[in-house]
């Protein structure tokens, strides 16, 4: 099976019932899950999304999906010279709402060449990078 990197939109998608791509979200997540494709994430996107969910809902929120994280996706750290170029490329790209979490996640896949990712940011697709959609027509937009 092949690798996705699980991003922090899709871990947000997946958890909170309310967001606008959840359903698509969950089934994406089970697709994952059944097929046994690697799944690979970074130490930035985890330090993003259990701050988001213990900020938003509590730490609760955070741990059950930290636990979910720990038993279905490897998680990476970002080396000091995958810091340096995320920083770098934000700095490069002179755009306010690309983030330095993002430019080391795709400074990452560029590094392990992984193209496919668990996302609802479009970010990732406009920096060359296909998003996985569960095995049905409709994936995130």
């Amino acid at each position: 099976m092949s690798t996705i990197f699980c991003d922090t939109s899709g871990f947000y998608a997946v958890t909170v019932p309310d967001d606008r791509f959840h359903g698509v979200a969950a089934k994406a997540w089970r697709s994952l899950l059944l097929d046994g494709h690697n799944l690979v994430t970074t130490n930035y996107i985890v330090l993003e999304i259990l701050t988001l969910l213990q900020s938003r809902f509590g730490l609760d929120t955070a741990k059950q999906l930290y636990e979910a994280i720990k038993q279905n996706v490897q998680i990476h750290g970002i080396t000091s010279a995958l810091h340096d170029a995320a920083v770098e490329d934000v700095f490069r790209s002179g755009k306010r709402n690309l983030s330095i979490v993002d430019c080391s996640s795709f400074a990452f896949m560029r590094h392990s060449h992984i193209a496919t990712t668990f996302t609802c940011d479009s970010h990732f697709e406009e920096h060359g990078f296909e998003t996985f959609r569960a095995r049905s027509p409709q994936g995130f937009p």
